[in-house]
């Protein structure tokens, strides 16, 4: 109805990552190309099936082709699948920083550019005055969403 407004919340940066676990089973790869021959885990869903990985090399976009051995259809269970060791996943950085942080996933590639996901954004009405909850919501969300971009 064009009543609605979307506030950008963060941008959505992408790392490929991997549990220890599966370096400990597996070879880690030396280059994004060697990802192919790595168990990976992939997100589908009815709209999307997100298999073919892309990757910057002097601002030329090139991509890698993965053959998933788990599919979710779910960000946190596509997460769950990485540090069980299921798979390397290709996932939004903000998703898996702490788990990064606390040494549970290894990024891999770190020097490697990939192309952004679309951003997070919240949809609200565009009220004049919003009541002291919702604002109090939306300044909480601003405040995780910078935590989460520059961690």
């Amino acid at each position: 109805e064009g009543t609605l407004r979307a506030t950008r919340l963060l941008a959505n940066h992408v790392c490929i990552v991997a549990s220890p676990s599966l370096l400990s089973r597996a070879q880690a790869p030396a280059t994004v190309a060697d990802l192919r021959a790595m168990p990976t885990v992939g997100y589908r869903s009815s709209e999307v099936r997100i298999a073919t990985w892309p990757y910057l090399v002097g601002g030329d976009v090139r991509t890698v082709e993965v053959a998933p051995v788990c599919w979710a259809s779910d960000g946190n269970a596509l997460l769950d699948l990485v540090l069980r060791g299921v798979g390397v996943g290709y996932l939004s950085r903000f998703a898996a920083a702490e788990h990064v942080r606390r040494g549970d996933l290894v990024v891999l590639f770190p020097e490697v550019a990939l192309p952004a996901f679309d951003p997070v954004y919240v949809v609200h009405a565009p009220e004049a005055q919003p009541s002291p909850k919702v604002a109090a919501f939306r300044r909480a969300l601003v405040d995780v969403a910078r935590e989460l971009e520059v961690g």
